[in-house]
């Protein structure tokens, strides 16, 4: 059962990063973009098969919205480069 636990957590801390790695890549900070961007690339090339999760995560983090300010559009358009 240790090991069920260890894969969950491991699981977990995996999403978690990716999750924080993709909100990073719209940071309104260039050199922060540029850094999640390539600890992204990181992990993606570590675990090729999460290459799906991320991108149906980054698409529903950059989606654009009625509301935004232009800042906000900004920095969700670069999220999705």
């Amino acid at each position: 059962h240790d090991s069920e636990k260890d894969v969950a957590s491991h699981t977990d801390s995996l999403n978690y990063a990716i999750k924080r790695l993709v909100r990073g890549t719209q940071s309104s900070r260039q050199c922060a973009r540029q850094g999640f961007s390539l600890g992204l690339a990181e992990v993606l090339e570590a675990f090729p098969h999460q290459l799906e999760n991320v991108m149906a995560l980054n698409d529903q983090l950059t989606r654009l919205q009625s509301g935004l300010r232009a800042n906000e559009t900004k920095e969700r358009l670069l999220g999705r480069l």
